[in-house]
């Protein structure tokens, strides 16, 4: 059963584990998700992720792109930059169709790495079995690496959200 209809919603403390062990962190995702006020069982806001990450010592920074293809560009250009420099990158994504409860479903991952030469991207997917690893295209990227919903940060607009290691160490 895909992940986003399992109902225990983990995939935002799931990544961001594995985006603090890419530090040196030991924390795993349940251990995360208890950093954060929402209930075991609910999604975690963004803003709930950041401040988690503080708690456990870790310098990261929200940036958000326009969903226009200038975004994209500028998004993909500073996740390459991460890439390249050897750190992962955290993004949320919006799936639709009547699949979904209400037509829509975020979901939470990290982008690990790209390959140049086939414009295709690496992902370190929660919701799929160790460890987890899947490509995608830059046009699905284009698609699906978007959200209004990831918490109060977005204020309801939509854009192409991720985490970024602020001050690399």
């Amino acid at each position: 059963m895909p992940h986003i209809h399992r109902g225990y919603n983990n995939c935002g403390s799931t990544a961001c584990a594995t985006f603090a062990r890419f530090q040196g962190n030991k924390i795993g995702g349940w251990e995360f998700k208890r950093l954060c006020p929402s209930p075991l069982g609910t999604g975690i806001a963004w803003g709930n992720l950041l401040n988690a990450s503080k708690k456990i010592d870790q310098n990261w920074k929200l940036v958000t792109f326009t969903t226009d293809d200038e975004g994209f560009e500028e998004a993909t250009t500073l996740l390459k930059s991460e890439l390249d420099a050897g750190r992962p990158v955290v993004v949320v994504f919006k799936y639709i169709g009547p699949q979904y409860p209400g037509g829509s479903a975020g979901h939470t991952l990290n982008v690990c790495g790209y390959l140049a030469e086939e414009n295709l991207y690496i992902l370190c997917n929660p919701a799929v079995a160790s460890p987890g690893l899947q490509l995608i295209t830059a046009a699905d990227l284009k698609d699906f690496w978007r959200s209004y919903h990831y918490g109060a940060l977005s204020k309801g607009v939509l854009s192409r959200p991720a985490f970024i290691i602020d001050k690399p160490r």
